[in-house]
């Protein structure tokens, strides 16, 4: 099976070659991006049972008009034995190759949609893409019941009318100022703190900076894992699978990150630990 293996080289002294652009969206579709790869052959060609396994079709060419897709039809090439290829059109055609990115997305949601529909709103026939969220080892439970307790009581708000003890003063001024009471407790800071002083002190005077890390970071761990979801594993954006990721990563974090590639690997014969199924 042809497969661009190597980026064409580029004009010295230029900006890229039309080639090696051309190689670098075909490698990076064929790396990345298989999933679409074989939806595209799935809804815009009449080869609508083609599967992923064992031999994906490969996107061997492309220009502003056309895709070229490599296959075997039957999915078990015999020995000498030649691929089919198949052109699908762009429509309307791309103006540059800068529109790649923008037309091969709408083209793959385009064609998911279409597959969906047709199967009664069912799974598609799309065998590359992660279907299914699987759960956290022990170690990911344990960070997620952490995280999410940071999440819900440093809330702003919460943490001063229910994570500590506070009370209330008044300046001359007349403006209010909520102070830690030191003299009390709280069911939070006796679990989850022990009733150490010192740690409670601390958490306190810097609550809100502590519960903004946590939150950037994990918001930061969420659009990543979208992005992956969304093009290298083939799932719908707002659907079940999707919200149940990054749930999952707005609380585990980087855990979910290596649990979807391992799932997203297994599931399509990448190889992969996977999970289990929620």
């Amino acid at each position: 099976m042809a497969t661009p293996s190597a980026a064409a080289p580029t004009q010295r002294g230029g900006p890229p070659s039309e080639a090696a652009i051309k190689a670098r969206i075909m490698n990076h579709m064929n790396a990345d991006h298989a999933d679409s790869v074989l939806l595209y052959l799935q809804h815009y060609t009449p080869y609508t049972t083609a599967t992923a396994t064992p031999h994906p079709p490969q996107l061997t060419d492309i220009s502003l008009a056309h895709l070229t897709i490599t296959h075997y039809p039957s999915q078990t090439p015999i020995p000498g034995g030649e691929a089919v290829t198949t052109t699908i059109p762009i429509t309307p055609p791309m103006a540059s190759y800068a529109e790649a990115r923008v037309r091969l997305v709408a083209m793959a949601e385009e064609a998911q949609d279409a597959l969906e529909k047709r199967g009664g709103g069912g799974k598609s026939k799309n065998t590359s893409a992660l279907g299914r969220v699987t759960l956290p080892n022990l170690v990911g439970l344990v960070i997620s019941f952490l995280v999410l307790q940071t999440l819900v009581f440093f809330a702003p708000g919460v943490v001063e009318k229910v994570t500590f003890p506070t009370y209330t003063t008044i300046s001359t001024s007349g403006a209010l100022t909520t102070k830690l009471d030191t003299t009390s407790s709280t069911l939070y800071t006796r679990t989850f703190l022990l009733g150490y002083t010192p740690l409670i002190r601390l958490l306190w005077t810097y609550r809100r900076v502590f519960w903004g890390i946590v939150v950037g970071v994990h918001l930061v761990e969420a659009k990543i894992l979208d992005s992956r979801l969304v093009g290298r594993y083939g799932v719908k954006r707002g659907g079940g699978v999707w919200a149940g990721w990054i749930a999952w990563a707005m609380v585990e974090g980087f855990g979910s990150l290596v649990r979807a590639e391992e799932t997203w690997r297994e599931d399509t014969g990448r190889g992969g630990k996977g999970g289990k199924k929620v």
